[in-house]
């Protein structure tokens, strides 16, 4: 049966085609029917199928190579491949399509074909569609979208395109989904800034744009945080201005409510830290009122140790770089503060797991940042 299925989907007419796929998407919910479609070479049918003209064909076919592609790292792989040209092609009609048309199928398989390493210069080739169709749209299978950025992150070509311009694209993202009411959304901007903080490469662009950072410090700040007038006096006039709106906000709890987000943004801190540009860029910021407040008050214990470790590792590599001046008037040696000494980024990838199946662990570049 099975069998007969699949060679509709190579020859079959466009009704006999759809009501094959109604069938094989059916079949792909169960371990039995995806080794059934897997062995009949289902896979190679719905790969041409996933990009189709027509909505619903190509809606139940990415659906279907979807739980293929999750159940099967082979065929996972193999649909990937820059040869087999699907991502690319399914980028392309992400941005072809209208943003009232549903996709969530295609973002699916598109999430699913991103955890590949192979699929990440065709993301990262397209970083600016996908950002765009992510930020253009409010349907829930769209965020989705948001872990295919956390996990193109990875690329270094990924940040020259998100960057580039004053980094208006990721000031946007920012701006736009750290803020926005779905948890997925928010995962998927903590996510994607977490990564790029890990390339070191990408510290200057990030350290260049002082309106940047302020509003992620921002999401750590709980509502009955010790901010005095002092602190706030302290602060660069943008974190300043961010850190007084997290105050006033009628929100209860910490202005970002999910744990592993407040985790994510901790680790791009820390990650920063891995260059001297990176530690005296949040000196200037001064971070330190952000920090002490963030672990302070912080009321998961599940995350609570952690984020008091890393806030304190921060604050010492901090301090480390402003006795750098004084120790050199001194005539004392100044300790080497460069990206050997920095902390580890320790959970990183265990984070990108809270944020989704689909998050896969930060770029080999930035091994120290894991080890």
């Amino acid at each position: 049966h099975v069998r007969e299925l699949v060679e509709f989907l190579s020859s079959g007419g466009q009704t006999q085609v759809k009501l094959a796929l109604e069938h094989t998407a059916a079949f792909s919910g169960s371990e039995e029917g995806v080794a059934a479609l897997l062995e009949t070479g289902a896979a190679a049918h719905l790969h041409r199928l996933s990009v189709h003209p027509i909505q619903g064909i190509r809606s139940d076919a990415a659906a279907t190579l979807a739980n293929l592609c999750a159940a099967n790292e082979p065929t996972c792989k193999t649909a990937a491949d820059p040869e087999a040209g699907l991502v690319e092609q399914l980028c392309e009609c992400l941005g072809r399509v209208g943003r009232d048309v549903d996709v969530t199928s295609e973002v699916a398989l598109l999430a699913n074909l991103s955890t590949q390493p192979v699929a990440l210069p065709a993301l990262a080739a397209n970083a600016e569609l996908l950002t765009r169709r992510l930020l253009e749209s409010s349907d829930e299978g769209t965020a989705t979208l948001a872990h295919v950025l956390v996990n193109a992150a990875q690329s270094p070509d990924f940040s020259t395109h998100m960057l580039r311009n004053d980094g208006r694209l990721l000031s946007e993202l920012i701006t736009s989904q750290l803020a926005h009411a779905d948890g997925v959304r928010r995962q998927g901007a903590a996510g994607v800034f977490r990564n790029l903080c890990l390339g070191e490469y990408n510290h200057i662009p990030i350290c260049r744009h002082e309106n940047l950072l302020p509003p992620i410090c921002a999401r750590l700040i709980p509502c009955n945080a010790d901010i005095d007038a002092e602190d706030l006096a302290k602060m660069a006039a943008p974190l300043r201005a961010a850190v007084t709106a997290s105050l006033a906000s009628p929100l209860p709890g910490t202005l970002e409510p999910e744990p592993s987000i407040r985790l994510m943004i901790t680790e791009a801190l820390l990650a920063l830290t891995l260059t001297r540009l990176g530690r005296e860029h949040l000196r200037k910021l001064h971070v330190y009122p952000v920090l002490r407040e963030s672990h302070k008050r912080e009321e998961d214990e599940g995350i609570g140790e952690t984020i008091q470790a890393q806030n304190e590792e921060i604050v010492s590599l901090i301090e480390g770089e402003e006795e750098r001046p004084r120790r050199a008037a001194e005539g004392a040696p100044a300790a080497e503060a460069g990206s050997e000494g920095a902390p580890a980024a320790a959970g990183s990838a265990e984070a990108g797991g809270e944020a989704g199946s689909v998050v896969a662990p930060a770029e080999a570049s930035s091994e120290e940042a894991r080890q």
